[in-house]
């Protein structure tokens, strides 16, 4: 286990296990490599982690990396919650205030790590076209984020955090994880984009918003957040690793995962699908037979 509120700096400890883990695995095994599946928060955590392993470590313990729905590139979801304390429907946030959520969620510095990442290409990131956050006198976008939390009045720490993890290098310089990869996620859902605020700006009394707009992604992830892991295709081509994306409609984030059944004593991998098995799950299960 991890503490997922702390970002990839923060985990040294973890990674080490996690590396000691797969090693041991591998040996109960008989050597056979490790397959690394990781859902939503995980993929990111997953990617600092193989960041840190040499390629020859890779190379003798790592078969493939399963990211599922992954938040490569951050979701508004997680700057919003942040700035107002909105839960979007489908948010685990029943029974709490907006002022309890937004306070639930100011303590966690991961968070800021999942804000929507500014960048040029909108299939892959947020521009400054893109606006996150409307009030009656300005929009904000993702270049806008210091000035944006320091009109909320949070700490100096805040502010400083988001300007460290905005250039954290796992997530900033995005390097391949140099193995071969599988990138599931869920499209065709409606997914929260921005939200607009009636009030003249930002200020730390900021009002509810009245409105919420959307865009295509898995109800809580935009599509374009997944889509950024393209850019590794040229890295793996020449390392002679696989890269394959697969989308899937209308279905939900990180509902991809079900529990295997592997049968006991068998010499290949088998599993049994969960009473809920879907595309995606099946999928998946396909892909990593070929590593059995």
């Amino acid at each position: 286990p991890f503490d997922w509120r702390l970002p990839s700096v923060a985990q040294a400890a973890f990674f080490n296990s996690t590396k000691s883990l797969v090693e041991q695995a591998a040996a109960r095994n008989g050597g056979k490599k490790v397959v690394l599946w990781a859902v939503s928060f995980g993929p990111q955590f997953t990617l600092s982690f193989l960041h840190r392993m040499s390629p020859a470590w890779k190379e003798r313990y790592i078969a493939a990396f399963v990211a599922t729905s992954p938040v490569w590139s951050g979701a508004p979801a997680a700057m919003t919650s942040y700035v107002s304390g909105y839960a979007y429907p489908g948010q685990s946030a029943d029974g709490l205030s907006s002022g309890l959520l937004k306070n639930l969620v100011r303590a966690v510095p991961s968070l800021i790590w999942a804000f929507p990442r500014a960048g040029s290409n909108r299939t892959v990131s947020w521009t400054r076209d893109d606006v996150l956050v409307a009030t009656r006198s300005r929009n904000y976008t993702a270049f806008d984020f210091p000035e944006l939390l320091g009109k909320l009045g949070v700490s100096d720490t805040a502010v400083a955090e988001h300007e460290y993890l905005a250039n954290e290098p796992d997530l900033a310089d995005f390097a391949a994880p140099g193995c071969d990869t599988l990138v599931t996620y869920g499209v065709g859902l409606p997914t929260p984009s921005s939200l607009v605020f009636a009030d003249q700006d930002v200020s730390k009394h900021l009002s509810p918003p009245t409105s919420v707009m959307f865009e295509d992604g898995d109800g809580l992830v935009p599509r374009r957040s997944p889509l950024r892991s393209h850019s590794w295709m040229a890295a793996h081509a020449a390392m002679h690793k696989s890269l394959v994306h697969r989308a899937y409609p209308r279905q939900q984030h990180a509902h991809c995962l079900g529990i295997p059944k592997v049968i006991s004593g068998s010499p290949h991998f088998k599993a049994a699908e969960p009473e809920n098995a879907d595309e995606c799950y099946r999928g998946v299960l396909e892909y990593l037979t070929r590593y059995a």
